[in-house]
């Protein structure tokens, strides 16, 4: 409502990345192939991984400049802080610790963190509430720093794997302690203690395979879910769920989704691109 459409980005499988200026109505491909592109906190700025180095837009994805690298090894993923110009992070995996480098500089030096003792196919996750507060996601562990990332504690673990996805896991913009995160198997599982202990919060899903899980940016009650059995919406913070799969033309797979500023939800499926039409 009002404005123009934000540019939206998509990653098929072979990990080439489409921009769409339109809402969704048409796709150019960018230039590279990279999974696990991130954006930064200006919306415009985009990083790839990508070989032994990554690569910096500052124009949406259009051009690209070279980003130096802690080591010669390719990263899994490269992502700035929300909230503190300059502070970037770069992700290893088990063949590369100490895991996570860090950067105040944007980019032109690295240091790294201590306390992550095993991680596979990680995500970091921000506090809106507690700048200081972050969370490394991999595909099993999970851990919590109190200091921007220098050092790291591990959290509880669940018994299914985690989403794949970037999108696995949502920090409440009010309380950095409570946490939902997307299982391939157990459903969605909240904690209440930032990520010590976790419970599942399920109820009404008719599918524990999640592979996305997203909050609507000015109302934190209303989650979205994508699953193997359709998509979900959560008015109550994830205590219960509905179905919202009318219009999906039976796609029962949701590989992921987003909401944009202006608050539509987008749902990516074997069909293709849907946006959620409001009632």
């Amino acid at each position: 409502p009002g404005g123009p459409s934000p540019a939206l980005y998509l990653q098929d499988p072979s990990c080439r990345v489409r921009r769409s200026s339109d809402g969704g109505q048409s796709w150019d491909e960018l230039e590279g192939w990279e999974c696990g592109f991130t954006f930064g906190p200006d919306g415009k700025t985009v990083f790839f991984p990508g070989g032994s180095e990554a690569t910096r837009s500052r124009d949406g994805g259009l051009t690209r400049e070279r980003l130096a690298l802690p080591v010669p090894s390719s990263p899994g993923y490269v992502v700035a802080h929300p909230s503190d110009p300059g502070r970037m992070y770069v992700l290893y995996g088990r063949e590369d610790p100490p895991f996570v480098y860090v950067s105040d500089d944007q980019g032109a030096s690295w240091h790294g963190t201590s306390g992550i003792d095993t991680i596979c196919c990680g995500r970091l996750f921000f506090s809106v509430d507690q700048p200081q507060r972050v969370y490394a996601i991999g595909d099993l562990d999970n851990y919590r720093s109190d200091n921007g990332g220098e050092s790291w504690k591990a959290c509880g673990r669940s018994q299914a794997w985690h989403s794949a996805g970037s999108a696995r896991l949502v920090v409440d913009p009010s309380n950095a302690d409570h946490l939902l995160l997307a299982t391939r198997g157990d459903g969605v599982l909240v904690s209440q203690d930032g990520c010590d202990t976790w419970q599942q919060s399920s109820l009404g899903m008719g599918n524990l395979f999640v592979s996305a899980l997203v909050m609507e940016p000015d109302d934190p009650d209303v989650l979205y879910a994508g699953t193997d059995g359709g998509a979900y919406v959560s008015f109550d913070g994830g205590a219960s769920w509905g179905e919202i799969n009318d219009g999906l033309l039976g796609a029962t797979v949701v590989y992921s989704m987003v909401v944009d500023p202006q608050n539509n939800v987008y749902a990516a499926t074997p069909y293709g691109i849907f946006r959620l039409e409001p009632k």
